[in-house]
């Protein structure tokens, strides 16, 4: 990996660039990754406004998301693969134990189109967990995009994300009701608390 590489990866995953310099850093070599998303604690770090998702928040030793602006710019032109690794649990004081997805395809669109997420070709061992959510766009807390009739699914579960008609409580990742860990209906029954999690941008 050459410097300047190096030096973009930092920026990037630092949250101290711009959407261009972030796209730099596909181009210079596919052993770039970019951190998008990472929680590690049981805090409410992800019940945020569409402005704070949008433009990022947090720290990469943290509670951390790149900014929808700056994932759109990056997987526009389906360059990257999303990788997902967490560390999970019952919830209680037990073990965690590891899993991860890939999505070959993995889109952002821009916010005109609400951020809407196009993604496919899962690998892994999750058991899709993004999977029911291609075609979703983004909801936030005061920007409710999503088919819930009930509520807007971001207050609902304490977190802005991609949400599908039920929350993504019986189909993919939520935050768990009172904002604590996320959770994953798609993993084993005993291990569905995300103690942490990791989203990565991995270049083809």
């Amino acid at each position: 990996m050459s410097t300047m590489c190096r030096m973009l990866q930092l920026l990037c995953n630092t949250g101290y660039c711009t959407p261009e310099s972030c796209v730099l850093v596909c181009a210079c070599t596919k052993d770039c990754t970019v951190l998008m998303m990472q929680k590690v604690d049981d805090s409410d770090a992800f019940d945020r406004t569409w402005n704070e998702f949008k433009v990022g928040f947090g720290v990469t030793s943290g509670n951390y998301w790149l900014g929808n602006d700056q994932i759109h710019q990056l997987t526009k032109d389906g360059g990257y693969i999303l990788r997902v690794d967490t560390e999970s649990n019952d919830g209680g004081s037990g073990p965690t134990v590891s899993y991860w997805a890939e999505y070959g395809k993995f889109i952002v669109d821009d916010e005109a189109n609400n951020f809407k997420l196009l993604n496919g070709d899962y690998s892994g061992d999750a058991g899709d967990p993004l999977g029911a959510l291609s075609g979703v766009e983004f909801t936030s807390k005061d920007n409710d995009n999503d088919d819930y009739a009930d509520d807007n699914c971001a207050v609902y579960t304490y977190g802005g994300f991609w949400h599908d008609s039920s929350c993504n409580l019986r189909h993919s990742c939520a935050a768990t009701a009172g904002g604590t860990y996320f959770r994953c209906s798609t993993l084993p029954d005993s291990n569905t608390v995300l103690i942490i999690i990791q989203m990565w941008l991995q270049c083809k």
